[in-house]
């Protein structure tokens, strides 16, 4: 009966690891996430500890029509 509750235990205990470093690598990839744009450029940059950077043409940015 204990070796049942040890191994929910050990169980419970490696599910919120999981969570925590899946949680941080998500931070750590995608936080600081930031969208800017002037008249003609579109700025966007991510990124906490590995930052990337890119600019995109506003005039190739699909438009909806009405």
């Amino acid at each position: 009966m204990t070796s049942g509750w040890v191994i929910a235990g050990i169980a419970t205990v490696l599910i919120i690891v999981s969570f925590t470093i899946g949680y941080i690598r998500t931070f750590i990839t995608y936080g600081k996430y930031e969208i800017a744009s002037d008249d003609t450029r579109i700025y966007i940059s991510k990124g906490v500890l590995d930052e990337s950077a890119f600019s995109i043409l506003k005039k190739r940015v699909h438009q909806r029509s009405h």
